[in-house]
């Protein structure tokens, strides 16, 4: 893994709460009232484990290059992922309707489950986005 692959990963981990926080916010005009109500106190309960914070450091410390690697987070496999991931960000930025939403959080996901799949922490914050996920898959049906 180079210097930049790893910047990126550190950066995409930084700005994953904003940014879900941000899809969470968005998403509640496509969820029933209970499930809003209880998506905020889910997702300080997830924050307040420090899942990002732990990948951030073993992203950081090396220990994990190699399974990186094998996990795609690095090199043209990598560059991929990033630019789908700006891209779908992006647009769902400036358009938080439910298509882009959709889009950007399946991008978060892509690169959110290699880094679980590499490291092994942050179970919670995946969850947490698989249920907004189901959400919005939900509103699209109907």
């Amino acid at each position: 893994m180079n210097s930049e692959d790893r910047e990126f990963l550190i950066q995409f981990l930084n700005s994953i709460t904003e940014d879900l926080s941000f899809i969470f916010d968005s998403s509640g005009r496509y969820m029933p009232g209970t499930l809003v109500e209880s998506l905020w106190p889910a997702w300080r309960a997830v924050q307040q484990r420090e899942e990002i914070g732990r990948l951030i450091a073993a992203v950081q410390s090396r220990d994990y290059d190699q399974r990186l690697d094998e996990a795609g987070l690095s090199g043209p496999e990598l560059a991929f992922k990033r630019a789908g991931w700006s891209d779908a960000r992006e647009t769902a930025r400036s358009t938080p309707s439910l298509r882009p939403l959709k889009r950007w959080i399946k991008w978060i996901d892509v690169l959110l489950g290699s880094l679980l799949a590499a490291i092994g922490v942050g179970e919670g914050v995946k969850e947490l986005k698989e249920g907004v996920e189901a959400e919005l898959d939900a509103s699209d049906e109907n």
